[in-house]
C-alpha cells in the first residue's frame, strides 16, 4: 500500500511535464511538416527537419522515461534543489519573449547544426541514463557507462549545446545572456545531484573522484 502510495505521487509530480512535453512533441511534428511544404535550400531543409524530428524524439523519449522509471532511492530534500533543477531546465524559454533576430544564412546554419547535434547528443545520454533519468535531484541507480565514463554530466553539456544552438536566432546580447545565465544555474544542479548520490551510493564518491563534472582536466 505504502508503494502504491509513493507510486502514484511520483506519477502526479510528472503530469503536468508529461503534457507539456506531449504538447511540444506534437508542435514540433506540425512544424516539420510545414519546413516540408514549404521547401527551400536542400541542406538547410533537411537539418532544420531533421533538428525538429530529434527534438520530438527527445522529449517523446523521456515521457517514456518517466513512465518506466523505477521509484528513487533517496530525493533532496527542501525546496532549493528543486527550484535549482526547474530554473536549470527551464530557463531558456525565455529566449520566446524575445525579438527574433536577422541571420546570416551561415549564422542560420551553425544555429540549426548546434541545436541538431546538441539533440542528438542527449538522445543518446538520456539512452544510457535509460530508467535512471530524472530532471530534479534524486538517486536511483549508479551509471558509469558511455560518457559517463569520462564525464559525471554529459547530458548538461548536449543540453547547453541545444540552448546556444537555439539562441542565436533571437536577439543579440540578450539571447546570449540568457545563455550564460542558464550555464551558470548548472553548477548548483551538479551540486544538488552529486551530494544526493553520494550519500545514497557509496560507489559514486571513489567515481566522482576519478572524473570530471563537465571538461576533462578543467573541470
Amino acid at each position: 500500500m505504502e508503494m502504491s502510495r509513493e507510486r502514484t505521487i511520483d506519477f502526479l509530480a510528472i503530469v503536468p511535464v508529461i503534457l507539456f512535453y506531449g504538447i511540444a512533441v506534437i508542435g514540433l511534428l506540425i512544424q516539420s511538416s510545414r519546413l516540408i511544404a514549404s521547401g527551400g535550400d536542400l541542406l538547410m531543409l533537411v537539418l532544420a527537419v531533421s533538428t525538429k524530428l530529434a527534438g520530438a524524439f527527445f522529449l517523446a523519449q523521456q515521457i517514456v522515461l518517466f513512465l518506466i522509471r523505477p521509484l528513487p532511492i533517496a530525493k533532496c530534500r527542501g525546496w532549493l534543489p528543486r527550484a535549482a533543477a526547474v530554473f536549470g531546465a527551464d530557463i531558456g524559454m525565455s529566449l520566446v519573449f524575445l525579438p527574433a533576430a536577422h541571420l546570416s544564412l551561415f549564422a542560420q546554419f551553425l544555429s540549426t547544426l548546434f541545436t541538431f547535434a546538441g539533440t542528438v547528443a542527449s538522445i543518446y545520454v538520456t539512452g544510457i541514463l535509460g530508467r535512471s533519468f530524472s530532471v530534479t535531484p534524486q538517486a536511483r541507480a549508479f551509471v558509469e557507462r558511455g560518457p559517463y565514463r569520462v564525464i559525471r554530466h554529459p547530458l548538461y553539456v548536449a543540453e547547453q549545446a541545444i540552448l546556444f544552438g537555439v539562441s542565436l536566432p533571437y536577439r543579440q546580447p540578450w539571447s546570449f545572456l540568457i545563455f550564460l545565465v542558464s550555464l551558470a544555474a548548472q553548477v548548483p544542479r551538479m551540486y544538488f545531484e552529486e551530494r544526493v548520490l553520494s550519500q545514497n551510493i557509496p560507489a559514486y564518491q571513489a567515481y566522482a573522484a576519478r572524473t570530471a563534472r563537465i571538461l576533462p582536466g578543467l573541470y
